[in-house]
């Protein structure tokens, strides 16, 4: 008589911990045998049981004992540091002459822990990753006030990472924390909330598309080197919960200026240092730029959110170039009245009217160069001498030049005028 004594179990262990499987036998022979008893562990289908280190297989006589004596062998497994691929099903198994015999399983699941991190991006996504745990974690959320998204990445060596992302826009919500639920570890991670990440939406706006209700929009026309003010919504701040501006520029870029109340923080992202709160936003969330730039031009949306609501005020920066001017006149007597890299073109003229031609020429950034030629050989009056000044900007320029009876008058949006 064959037997193997012992309870069926499952283990469920941390990679690095100690595993002992004990197995007991009680062999009752009629005649002398040999016995043999092994450890084994269970291919996945089952239908095989391969041998575990055969350094624990023993192999047994008895054929100098009494022929009915009955004997009882135990024979251990053990494992000092289990590793993921020592999870299965383990069976101890016997046999003494025609005799076989066949322990219970024994399984044993051995864990991974996870590795658990919080972070949180500019688009007010806080992403819980649970990576290359074994079984795959589970993931909860507390403060959080957002559908959760969930994914599950299994890979080959049987881990898997599982990823949670909640969208904490507009969440009034200092902190949130990510519960993950696992058989080797249970853990928190909390992660507080910068103003970028609640109530601050990122720009997700196509290129030429205005942010808000395009029936608001006000056009803003700026000067060069001059500064830009843009007012808020008339909103009350009172109660307020955030005030900002979303601008996206006319080369496609994004910015934004945002103010969180509860943290009394600023965030700024992708923003140029000359665009600024004109005063403490709680007071006033008017957008100064200093000085303007023509880079500068493109779509800004003031949104101030309180406690009853949030009203936006739409506009469109348009920065004005003034052009640098130049008059020459050359030896046939034709004079050249040229405006380079003005926005919008400049508008030249003569006085008398007279045989003359403009062209226009465009350049990548949007300014242009007007250049007009006036000629002057068959005019009848000659010999007067006049001292030009140019008005440009505050500055004055001032060049001679010998010409015949010429008037050349440059405007610019009404501001300047040159005269010969």
């Amino acid at each position: 008589m064959l037997e193997i004594i012992y309870p069926s179990a499952s283990f469920i262990l941390r990679e690095g911990d100690p595993l002992t499987l004990n197995c007991t036998v009680w062999h009752q022979q009629k005649q002398p045998s040999d016995l043999k008893v092994y450890w084994c562990k269970l291919a996945e289908n089952q239908n095989s049981c391969a041998r575990v280190r055969k350094e624990l297989e023993r192999l047994l006589s008895t054929e100098h004992l009494n022929p009915q004596a009955r004997v009882s062998l135990s024979l251990l497994l053990q494992i000092h540091n289990v590793s993921r691929s020592d999870s299965g099903v383990y069976q101890c198994r016997a046999n003494a002459s025609d005799q076989t015999a066949v322990g219970h399983y024994i399984r044993v699941n051995v864990t991974v822990p996870p590795a658990v991190t919080l972070t949180h991006d500019s688009s007010g996504v806080v992403v819980c990753h649970a990576s290359a745990g074994k079984p795959a974690a589970e993931i909860s959320w507390a403060q959080g006030n957002g559908r959760s998204i969930e994914n599950k990445t299994h890979h080959t060596n049987g881990t898997v990472t599982t990823l949670s992302s909640m969208s904490m826009i507009n969440s009034t919500n200092a902190h949130v924390t990510c519960l993950v639920i696992h058989p080797a570890m249970n853990q928190t991670q909390t992660i507080e909330l910068s103003p970028k990440t609640t109530d601050f939406i990122p720009m997700t706006l196509e290129p030429h598309v205005l942010p808000g209700n395009l029936a608001d929009n006000v056009v803003v026309s700026s000067v060069t080197g001059y500064r830009a003010v843009l007012s808020c919504s008339n909103m009350s701040l009172v109660n307020l919960i955030s005030a900002v501006w979303k601008i996206r520029l006319r080369d496609g870029a994004c910015c934004l200026l945002a103010y969180r109340a509860d943290l009394n923080k600023t965030v700024r992202t992708n923003c140029s240092e000359r665009m600024d709160w004109a005063a403490r936003p709680d007071h006033d969330p008017t957008l100064q730029i200093h000085p303007v730039r023509l880079s500068d031009e493109g779509y800004y949306m003031c949104e101030i959110a309180n406690i009853d609501g949030s009203l936006h005020q739409n506009y469109t920066l348009s920065v004005l170039v003034p052009p640098e001017v130049t008059l020459t006149l050359d030896i046939s007597g034709t004079s050249l009245c040229k405006a380079s890299a003005g926005k919008p073109a400049a508008q030249i003229s003569w006085l008398p009217a007279g045989d003359h031609s403009t062209e226009h020429e465009i350049h990548t950034n949007g300014t242009v160069t007007v250049l007009s030629t006036y000629r002057v050989n068959n005019l009848k009056h000659e010999g007067f001498s006049l001292l030009l000044h140019y008005l440009l900007t505050g500055s004055t320029i001032s060049c001679v030049i010998i010409v015949t009876i010429l008037y050349c008058t440059l405007q610019h949006r009404g501001t300047y005028t040159t005269v010969v």
